[in-house]
């Protein structure tokens, strides 16, 4: 699993929180080095904040449909509200998970319990 954010603190947070309850998880601070990253190893989940400096986790999320087909994507915001991957210009329809910020840690665990019972 990886967790991008540019705010290291969160994505460093995220991360230890996941692998207290269990999860693999690898904290980066970009998108850029999440692609690096994710050369090394084949994660099988993307959280990733939408907006960051650079590369923003949808054109992010939008790669690694291509690249990791069987990776599951989350994205998170402070200013998620309904949205689904039409509303962000995806080129094709993605299987993608929304979650507000702050991320509620239940609520994000019960959606990787899906996920993992789903696989």
């Amino acid at each position: 699993m990886l967790v991008v954010d540019d705010e290291v603190a969160i994505a460093d947070s995220l991360a230890g929180i996941l692998r207290n309850h269990g999860f693999d998880a690898q904290s980066e601070y970009s998108a850029r080095a999440a692609a690096l990253a994710a050369e090394r190893f084949s994660p099988d989940v993307l959280i990733t904040d939408i907006v960051m400096p650079g590369i923003s986790g949808i054109d992010l999320a939008e790669w690694f449909t291509k690249a990791h087909p069987a990776c599951r994507i989350i994205l998170t915001s402070a200013n998620l509200h309904h949205l689904d991957s039409s509303d962000l210009g995806f080129e094709h329809s993605l299987e993608i998970d929304f979650v507000p910020k702050p991320v509620h840690i239940p609520e994000l665990l019960e959606l990787l319990g899906r996920r993992r019972s789903a696989a």
